[in-house]
């Protein structure tokens, strides 16, 4: 099992799969700032990845996917065994 309550302690944002979103901070304002900031990276990130870019390095996200046993759903969406 994951341990769910430490990301949320650590982190202002966090991106829960089956869930949704989580953001705390010191008011709603920020609340909503860090809401527009990750919307807008996230949306960036999609267009990314659509227009083929060339993404992040190898290793950064070979780790990222390897902790978070997210490999097998990665090639599931991109479609390609490498990174």
């Amino acid at each position: 099992m994951i341990d769910s309550l430490a990301p949320l302690q650590r982190h202002k944002l966090v991106l829960w799969m089956n869930h949704g979103i989580l953001i705390r901070d010191v008011n709603l304002r920020r609340v909503y700032s860090l809401l527009g900031y990750s919307e807008a990276a996230a949306r960036s990130a999609l267009y990314s990845l659509t227009l083929g870019a060339i993404g992040l390095p190898r290793d950064a996200i070979e780790e990222f996917l390897r902790r978070n046993e997210l490999r097998e759903a990665f090639v599931s969406l991109f479609g390609r065994a490498e990174i």
